[in-house]
């Protein structure tokens, strides 16, 4: 939802309806982030770069 010209302004709305979305936008940015990490793990798990040594 970024525009070219900046960041998102939400009119009309108070600073809690502004901070939950905000905190709404972290939580899918981090669950994104998470599922792109075990990706690229397994990928490099896959291709033997790295590899996991029980404890």
């Amino acid at each position: 939802m970024r525009q070219a010209k900046g960041k998102i302004q939400i009119k009309g709305k108070g600073e809690s309806t502004v901070y939950r979305w905000q905190q709404k936008c972290r939580q899918v940015c981090n669950e994104l982030i998470r599922l792109a990490e075990d990706e690229a793990q397994d990928l490099l798990e896959q291709s033997g770069v790295i590899r996991h040594e029980p404890y």
